[in-house]
């Protein structure tokens, strides 16, 4: 038994208040299968029942605004995340590239030092060969010297 035939036998019945009741009902949940015609004088006129209460207003031009608003809000919240997510990759990235350059800058200071010292000995041995080749020049000169003196 369909709510219509009901409300037809409670008017047989001269129970007219519950038939009205089913009536009612019977319009709502079968003749427009949940689809509650109400007076609203924009869309949506009618409302579908079988939602859930809380969904009824995101269907209404206020409700469209709050939804815009939200997810607004929500983008804007998820973009502001993205970005600091892609700034502390961004930083982890500089302070790596800042440690491996102090340290391939330390090598290159060591190369560098190296390189000057081991120019330091060679122009050392250099001097002192030098010096050496100058003094031994002097001592043949000398022995000449004395050697031509005594003939």
């Amino acid at each position: 038994i369909n709510l219509c035939e009901l409300a037809t036998r409670l008017v047989d019945d001269g129970k007219f208040e519950t038939a009205a009741f089913y009536a009612v009902n019977a319009w709502g949940a079968e003749m427009t299968n949940g689809v509650e015609c109400c007076v609203l004088t924009h869309a949506p006129y009618c409302l579908d029942t079988r939602w859930f209460n809380h969904f009824v207003l995101l269907r209404t031009p206020i409700g469209v605004i709050f939804m815009i608003f939200a997810l607004i809000l929500v983008g804007s919240g998820l973009l502001s995340l993205w970005i600091r997510l892609k700034g502390a990759t961004a930083v982890a990235e500089q302070k790596r590239l800042r440690k491996e350059l102090r340290r391939v800058q330390g090598q290159l200071d060591d190369s560098v030092r190296r390189r000057r010292k081991a120019d330091r000995d060679k122009k050392d041995q250099v001097t002192e060969a030098l010096s050496r080749s100058g003094t031994a020049r002097a001592q043949f000169w000398d022995i000449l010297h004395n050697f031509w003196h005594q003939q």
